[in-house]
């Protein structure tokens, strides 16, 4: 009985030490996360400002440019 105990255990820490690894794993990739979160942001509001450039070479067609 003690024996069973003993290996639920060590099962036990090997999962705890696999779940603060990978914890701190993710941890390290929310600053990449964030930067290519506020690059989006930035990169779609351009774009909501500028139409594509296919709308563009048609207004500026039109507009005799």
């Amino acid at each position: 009985m003690l024996k069973d105990w003993q290996e639920r255990y060590q099962k036990y820490k090997l999962m705890e030490a696999h779940l603060n690894r990978r914890r701190d794993e993710i941890k390290k990739k929310i600053p990449d996360i964030t930067g290519t979160r506020e690059l989006l942001a930035h990169i779609i509001k351009k774009r909501v400002r500028q139409p594509p450039r296919a709308l563009r070479s048609a207004a500026a067609a039109s507009a005799g440019w």
